[in-house]
């Protein structure tokens, strides 16, 4: 089963000095994205400010409504959360800011938008040199940054809450930069609001590294070596894709990131046999990118030679038929109340555990003490066209992460309830963490990633207090680095030694 490949409650706050390295997504303009910019808690100070017309007008800060939505000039000098920002982007971009005095809010609601224009202006000697815009909010539909005029085709950038964006309005020479014309497409549902930073700089400064262009050809993907490792993104954590990169560049291979929903699918880009392909997000726009570029002879972390096209609709069946040791489960097609009481009564009763499949963090898992819980949960699952598994609920066990890379479990760690919650989390506690796990736990983990069909999983456990363990599902892709950040075990350089040494094995056969 897929895991989105979220971050762990426990994480800590965005917003130091960790390491921000921009992503681009276009040479013509320079173009990057950095996500996860801002934490949870800077955006909400910036929504709440903006929102607070009293206190804006007591600053004197006037606010606008037209057809590009609510805006309004945020004084920076002063508030600790805006300075820190500002510091955040001049650190990753390695410029500074000669008209940085405030920062431009913008609201839109649906049906509004932006019209095309260029950031070319100037002040004095100082140019609009490069646009830095944070998204506060996911927008449901619309809302995108779009460069028409990009190349090698048009670019639009989706509103994703905590997304910085990038791009330089001029060339390396200083010329204004016709491929930056860019517009802010309607909002279709929901609302959009941004804050932005406009870069004022001599044209000299148009040299900076992020804004080099490369001679023109074929793009990165046509000139990696066929043992490149190809990583497809879309929304993953920033430390996911960053340990494969560090990982690659300790041993010698390039690494290539792929932004699935900018993906051209040109027909070059297909991979060449002994390419290392890994997609860790689970989106629909990434899953048929990793599709299109796999190929045969291309290693991956799939068993079946089909590759991602491999298909396992239910992989709570596979473990039954390969004998291994689940919670007793019950499939719930159907509402019928005198088919569920049945149910009950096969698993001893309450309390038990509705699941409905397809969630990360534990959402659509639920606990169910009762018939008309029970009843009106499964109502409201079917109306949304799922079949959720009823399944015996496991008192007093812990429940185990078990990480395994090809037949070996190479690192496990205990998840913790919250209080007043069932469900479990992954901590920062080093006790909580091993890099050789119990064998009955390894082996239990091992089968289950291999009878899903795969090399690489993290697998979930619960053992009971008399020894007893139970597996609950292997999870492919999954999110390796708790384990990596806080056990100090190298997963991301196992996964890219597994996947050379099966292509190793591949050519040697031939």
């Amino acid at each position: 089963m897929a895991e989105q490949p979220q971050l762990p409650r426990a994480r800590p706050a965005t917003g130091s000095t960790r390491s921000l390295k921009p992503r681009r997504l276009r040479r013509t303009p320079s173009v990057y994205v950095l996500d996860e910019f801002a934490s949870d808690a800077e955006m909400a100070h910036i929504l709440a400010l903006a929102g607070n017309e009293r206190l804006l007008a007591e600053r004197g800060v006037e606010t606008r409504h037209d057809e590009t939505g609510v805006s309004c000039e945020l004084p920076v000098t002063g508030d600790t959360v805006l300075e820190t920002l500002c510091r955040r982007i001049y650190d990753a971009l390695g410029l500074t800011n000669e008209q940085g005095a405030t920062l431009r809010f913008r609201r839109y609601g649906p049906g509004e938008s932006h019209p095309l224009h260029q950031d070319t202006y100037r002040v004095g000697e100082s140019h609009l040199l490069a646009t830095a815009m944070l998204y506060l909010m996911n927008t449901a539909a619309g809302g995108e940054t779009h460069f028409p005029q990009a190349q090698p085709g048009p670019l639009r950038l989706k509103p994703r809450r905590g997304r910085l964006a990038v791009w330089f309005n001029h060339e390396p020479d200083g010329r204004p930069d016709d491929a930056s014309l860019h517009e802010g497409l309607p909002v279709l549902r929901g609302e959009k609001a941004t804050l932005t930073n406009f870069i004022y700089q001599p044209l000299a400064a148009a040299r900076n590294p992020l804004n080099q262009r490369r001679t023109k050809g074929r793009e990165i993907m046509a000139n990696s070596s066929r043992h490149s490792f190809y990583c497809v993104n879309d929304g993953v954590p920033n430390e996911t894709t960053e340990l494969l990169r560090a990982a690659c560049k300790q041993r010698g291979v390039e690494y290539v990131e792929i932004d699935a929903p900018l993906f051209d699918y040109d027909p070059a880009r297909r991979l060449p046999a002994g390419a290392l392909l890994y997609c860790p997000a689970i989106s629909q726009a990434a899953q048929q990118v990793e599709q299109y570029l796999y190929a045969e002879g291309v290693a991956t972390f799939y068993t079946d030679p089909a590759g991602p096209f491999q298909v396992r609709l239910n992989h709570t069946l596979l473990y039954e038929r390969a004998g291994l040791s689940i919670p007793r489960t019950f499939y719930c097609a159907t509402a019928n109340r005198k088919l569920l009481r049945s149910f009950v009564a096969q698993l001893d009763g309450f309390p038990l555990v509705l699941k409905v499949p397809g969630g990360s963090r534990g959402i659509g898992v639920m606990r169910v003490d009762s018939f008309p819980a029970l009843f009106s949960l499964v109502d409201y699952a079917r109306s949304l066209g799922h079949a959720p598994l009823l399944t015996a609920y496991i008192a007093d066990a812990v429940h185990w992460r078990v990480v395994v890379i090809g037949n070996r479990a190479v690192a496990a760690y205990r998840n913790c309830a919250e209080r007043d919650d069932f469900r479990t989390y992954a901590r920062d506690e080093a006790s909580d963490y091993t890099a050789q796990p119990d064998p009955a736990l390894a082996d239990l983990a091992v089968r289950a990633v291999q009878t899903s069909g795969y090399e690489f999983g993290g697998v979930d456990i619960l053992e009971q207090s008399d020894g007893r363990i139970f597996l609950l599902e292997a999870n492919f892709p999954c999110y390796y680095p708790q384990a990596q950040m806080v056990a100090g075990v190298d997963i991301a350089g196992m996964m890219v030694d597994y996947l050379r040494q099966k292509t190793k094995r591949r050519e040697s056969a031939i």
